[in-house]
C-alpha cells in the first residue's frame, strides 16, 4: 500500500508492517454516537436537505413482482452530485447540528466505504471478492485527518437488457419517501474506535417507524464557527434560511434546504436483496453494519423478481458476535489506520493511498500454484500478494465465478481484451477445457428454453453456461484456437456470433456487442453478413423484462453505492 504525491511515494506499508506494529488489546466501537444527517435532493444545483430524513418501511402485504434495476445508478452520489467537494456535505451538515462541534477533537473524518476498504486490505475474507486496487485521497485539517472516497466511476447506467438485481427498486416499492425529491440519505456518526476517535459517514436505506421517535426540525440553520473551524477546507458560512428554503452558500456550488427529521440510530435499517436459493449470512454483511453501527436488517429474497414478505430482524446480537470474533484483524486495521495517520500528518497536506497490489487465491490461477510452490493444506495460507498484471483482479473473481463475469467487469475494447486474454495465458488458465468451437456452440444453445416434444412444457436454458461459452468463443478468436483460416471455420465463426448477436433473450447488449466486435476484427466481415448482423442492433425488437433477468445474482447493491464495499 503506498501513500503517493504526484508522483513521489512517500510511505509503503505492507501486511508485514501490519503484523508488527503495536494493536490495541481490545479493537471494539465504543461512545456510538449520532452526530448530523442530510439528504441529497434532485435539482439542477447541488442540494442537500438538512436533517432530511431516509424513506421510511413500508413494506406491501403478501408477495410481490419487483422489476429489475435499470437507469441511472450512483456507485457514490456525494462525488457525483458535488464532485468539487465530496466531503462538504458532512460538514455542513455537521455544523447546522452541532454548531459547538470541535473537528479538532477528532482523529478521522471518513467514508464507511473507505473503512470496508481498508479492512479487506488487512481480511481479504471480509468481502465477497478478492480485493482489487482501489485509491483514498487524504488531507490534513490541524489535527484531523480526513478520508475522501475515491472513485473511477461515480455512477453506472444500466441498460435496459442488463441485469444488476433488484435492489434499488426493491426500495422504491417497498419504502416511502419522506423528504419529497431526496435521492439517497446520509448519517454522520461518531465513535471510539483502536484508541482513536473517529467521525464516519454512510448511506443509509430507511428506517422503521414504529420505533422511532422522529424530532421535526423546524429551526434555521446555523454554522456558526464553521469557517474558522475549517477554514482550510474552504468551507463558508452559509446563510440562515427558514425551513424549506435553499440558501446559497458564497464560494460554494452547494446549496443547504432546512428540511426533514432526526431519525434515532436504533430505527435505521439496511436492506439487501437476494435470490432466494442463495441465502444470506448476517456475516456477510456484519462488516458493513457493524462500522455504521447499524442494528436492524432486511434480507428480501425473491424467485425471478418475485419477492416473499420480508421482515425486520435485529441483528445487534449478531455484529457484536462478529465483532468479538474477528479481533485479531480488527486489531490489524486499528493498527493500519494509526500507521496511516502517522505517514499522513508527517507529510502534510494532501495524499493519496493507494493499494497497488493484489490479492489472489492461487488455488484458482496455476501461474501462483506453480512458482509459489502452494501445497493444500489445512496451515497453508491460501492468499498471496503479486504486482499488477493486466485484469489480474477480474481474472481472480471471474475463474471463481464464472467467464461470463468478464463481460461485466471488462470494458468493451478490442485492446482491453486481447490484454485480458493475454494475461489469461500467462497465467496458465484453462480457459476453453478441452472444448472445441463445435462444443462451444453445444454450450451456447443451452441457453435457449427446451419444449417438451408431447406436453408443450418449457423448460429454462442454463444462461450461466451459454453466457460463460460466450467468452470462450471471445478467446478462442482472439488466440486463433480451433480457428485456421479455412473458409470453413470462418463459417463456423461467423456462425457462432450470430447466434450470440441474434438472441438477446440470453447474452446481454455488452456481451453481443464483444462477441461480434472481436469476430470482425479477427476475421472480417462480409457484405451479406454485416446487413445480418445489423438486423439485431434494434434493442425494442426484445426489449423484455424476462430477458434480461436471471436466477444468478452477483449484484448486491448497498448502501455504500458499489456492488460489494456497500
Amino acid at each position: 500500500m503506498a501513500l503517493p504525491t504526484k508522483p513521489a511515494i512517500v510511505a509503503e506499508i505492507s501486511r508485514l508492517d501490519i503484523e508488527t506494529c503495536d494493536k490495541p488489546a481490545s479493537a471494539t466501537i465504543s461512545k456510538a454516537r449520532h452526530l448530523a444527517s442530510y439528504s441529497w435532493l434532485e435539482a439542477a444545483q447541488p442540494t442537500i436537505a438538512i436533517p432530511g430524513s431516509p424513506t421510511r418501511w413500508s413494506p406491501p402485504a403478501g408477495p410481490q413482482h419487483v422489476r429489475k434495476d435499470s437507469g441511472l445508478i450512483y456507485i457514490a452520489q456525494n462525488a457525483a452530485r458535488h464532485p468539487d467537494s465530496p466531503v462538504e456535505p458532512l460538514f455542513r451538515a455537521l455544523y447546522a447540528e452541532q454548531p459547538s462541534f470541535d473537528v479538532n477533537d477528532v482523529d478521522i473524518v471518513t467514508d464507511r466505504n473507505n473503512l470496508r476498504k481498508l479492512l479487506s486490505f488487512v481480511h481479504p475474507g471480509s468481502g465477497r471478492n478478492a480485493i482489487e486496487p482501489f485509491t483514498i485521497d487524504t488531507e490534513v485539517n490541524n489535527a484531523t485527518v480526513i478520508l475522501c472516497r475515491a472513485e473511477t466511476e461515480t455512477t453506472e447506467f444500466i441498460g435496459p437488457n442488463d441485469f444488476h438485481g433488484y435492489g434499488h427498486e426493491f426500495e422504491k416499492a417497498y419504502t416511502a419517501e419522506t423528504t419529497p425529491g431526496s435521492t439517497s440519505h446520509h448519517r454522520i456518526v461518531s465513535y471510539q474506535f483502536g484508541g482513536m476517535s473517529f467521525i464516519v459517514r454512510c448511506e443509509t436505506d430507511a428506517f422503521v417507524a414504529d420505533t422511532a421517535t422522529c424530532t421535526p426540525k423546524g429551526k434555521n440553520i446555523d454554522s456558526d464557527g464553521l469557517s474558522s473551524l475549517l477554514s482550510s477546507l474552504s468551507l463558508t458560512q452559509p446563510n440562515k434560511s427558514s425551513a424549506g428554503e435553499a440558501t446559497t452558500i458564497p464560494g460554494s456550488k452547494l446549496r443547504v434546504t432546512n428540511q426533514g427529521y432526526t431519525v434515532p440510530p436504533e430505527s435505521i435499517i439496511e436492506i439487501k436483496t437476494r435470490a432466494a436459493h442463495r441465502r444470506l449470512g448476517v456475516n456477510e454483511v456484519a462488516p458493513q453494519l457493524w462500522f455504521s453501527q447499524t442494528l436492524k436488517l432486511v434480507r428480501a429474497y425473491h424467485d425471478r423478481g418475485i419477492f416473499q414478505e420480508p421482515t425486520v430482524e435485529d441483528v445487534a446480537a449478531d455484529v457484536k458476535k462478529w465483532e468479538n470474533d474477528n479481533q485479531v484483524h480488527l486489531q490489524k486495521l486499528a493498527a493500519l489506520v494509526k500507521r496511516i495517520v502517522q505517514v499522513v500528518k508527517k507529510h502534510g497536506g494532501r495524499t493519496r493511498i493507494k493499494l497497488h497490489k493484489y490479492l489472489v487465491n492461487p488455488q484458482q490461477l496455476p501461474y501462483f500454484k506453480s512458482f509459489t510452490g502452494y501445497r493444500d493444506s489445512e496451515d497453508a495460507v491460501p492468499w498471496i500478494v503479486h504486482d499488477d498484471i493486466a485484469f489480474l483482479g477480474d481474472i481472480d473473481y471471474s475463474v471463481r465465478h464464472g467467464f461470463r463475469h468478464f463481460f461485466r467487469r471488462v470494458p468493451a475494447e478490442i485492446d482491453d481484451y486481447r490484454r485480458l486474454s493475454k494475461s489469461l495465458q500467462f497465467l496458465k488458465v484453462d480457459v476453453l477445457e478441452g472444448r472445441t468451437l463445435h462444443d462451444l456452440m453445444i454450450d451456447m444453445r443451452a441457453g435457449k428454453k427446451d419444449y417438451g416434444e408431447y406436453d408443450g412444457t418449457a423448460t429454462r436454458g442454463n444462461k450461466s453456461l451459454a453466457r460463460d461459452a460466450a467468452f470462450r468463443l471471445v478467446h478462442t478468436f482472439l488466440e486463433g484456437v480451433y480457428v485456421t483460416g479455412s473458409s470453413v471455420d470462418k463459417n463456423m465463426a461467423y456462425n457462432a456470433t450470430f447466434f450470440v448477436v441474434s438472441h438477446p433473450g440470453i447474452f446481454r447488449d455488452k456481451t453481443r456487442a464483444v462477441v461480434r466486435k472481436v469476430f470482425e476484427d479477427r476475421f472480417g466481415v462480409t457484405y451479406k453478413q454485416s446487413v445480418n448482423l445489423d438486423k439485431w442492433n434494434d434493442k425494442g425488437r426484445w426489449n423484455k423484462e424476462e430477458d434480461g433477468t436471471t436466477e444468478e445474482e452477483h449484484f448486491d447493491y448497498d448502501s455504500d453505492g458499489d456492488s460489494w464495499y456497500r
